[in-house]
């Protein structure tokens, strides 16, 4: 095995980005990653709509995204979370006032 071939197998890897995924793209107008709708609206069972499915990783889905993209995305996300976990406090503490 040539020594290019056997660090790439050596580099660092983590489980959860070999995790598969699957992307369904429902009648070209509606996207799911994992059931969860990305992108359009929900489709009726009714109207039989075409489904493709495509199997993929998160590590594959996320080289798609710059590291600045990925950074700025996470600090978002935590910023909502705690966000909304004031909010919920703040109507516990509004609830517990009224009974």
């Amino acid at each position: 095995m040539c020594k290019w071939n056997e660090a790439y197998a050596k580099r660092p890897q983590n489980e959860l980005c070999s995790r598969q995924i699957s992307i369904d793209i429902i009648g070209r107008r509606c996207v799911y990653i994992n059931d969860y709708r990305v992108q359009g609206g929900k489709p009726y069972i009714s109207e039989n709509l075409p489904t493709d499915t495509r199997k993929t990783t998160v590590r594959e889905v996320l080289e798609a995204f710059s590291v600045q993209e990925i950074q700025a995305y996470l600090e978002e996300k935590i910023a909502v979370n705690a966000y909304c976990a004031g909010l919920r406090n703040y109507r516990d503490a509004e609830t517990k006032g009224d009974a």
